[in-house]
């Protein structure tokens, strides 16, 4: 969404299209706001699908987790089956379930940030062109 509505404010800045010749402060203002945000939007919905890996913790947690692959990666097989067959796993499920939904949490709060910010600066674009 953010990189078309990019493309269209480029599209549109250029040779006698709407954006092109801007008169006056006003408008100028909204479309380098509303450019900016779209942008930052865009900023937003990176951070969405960024991978939460947690390098640098994950090998010295991995002798009480093993649910989460990057716990797991740290573990043999027939250590894991001991493990498995010798723990209860609600505590460690429980555990990780909680991190698991912190994290999910977290990234809907980006893609809420970022349709929010989206919004307000493809309509300050649209006004830029209106009062064009």
């Amino acid at each position: 969404m953010e990189s078309a509505a990019t493309a269209g404010v480029i599209a549109l800045s250029t040779d006698d299209h709407v954006l092109a010749n801007l008169h006056g402060w006003g408008p100028r203002s909204l479309l380098w706001t509303g450019a900016v945000l779209i942008l930052v939007s865009g900023i937003f919905s990176m951070l969405v699908v960024v991978p939460r890996l947690r390098a640098r913790k994950v090998k010295a947690e991995a002798p009480s987790n093993f649910i989460y692959f990057g716990h797991l990666m740290h573990r043999e097989a027939d250590e894991l089956t001991t493990t498995l067959k010798q723990t209860d796993i609600l505590p460690v499920l429980s555990r990780q379930l909680i991190a698991t939904s912190k994290i999910a949490w977290g990234k809907h709060r980006y893609v809420q940030l970022s349709f929010s910010i989206f919004g307000v600066g493809a309509t300050l674009v649209f006004l830029a062109g209106l009062l064009n």
